[in-house]
């Protein structure tokens, strides 16, 4: 991850970006053969706003992290949509998920999980350059 991190800040200085480990990559809707993918996002407007956060989330912090997503949400009337990668090390989302269930439902939420590329092993990483590489956390906005 840390390669990806330095060759996209190299290339785009000045970008917002986040990413994770994956057991596989899906480009143009079909299962890449490669092992890393970069995938960017060009916003048209230059006005439009993006705020990245990056929380320890684990089944003690879980709530705490949905609480503070909330917030974000209600003090950001911008916010149209949250996007949510985690690590899910043998947690249940549920509880997470549920707690979610009062956002305004104009506001999408949507992401994934990240996984070792090793399906047997449990590490896994979420990666920005607001929080750096980290193991057991989650990335949203």
């Amino acid at each position: 991850m840390e390669l990806v991190s330095n060759v996209i800040t190299r290339t785009i200085p000045h970008a917002i970006y986040m990413g994770c480990s994956t057991n596989g990559n899906i480009v143009e809707g079909r299962l890449s053969s490669a092992t890393i993918s970069i995938v960017c996002t060009i916003l048209e407007k230059p006005t439009t706003k993006v705020k990245l956060l990056q929380y320890t989330l684990n089944g003690e912090t879980a709530l705490e992290v949905v609480e503070n997503i909330k917030r974000e949400v209600k003090e950001n009337p911008w916010v149209k949509a949250v996007e949510l990668q985690l690590t899910i090390q043998g947690m249940s989302l549920s509880p997470l998920c549920d707690a979610l269930h009062d956002v305004d439902e104009s506001i999408a939420i949507f992401g994934g999980g990240a996984f070792n590329p090793d399906l047997s092993k449990n590490d896994a990483c979420v990666f920005s350059n607001v929080g750096g590489i980290r193991n057991g956390e989650s990335l949203s906005f």
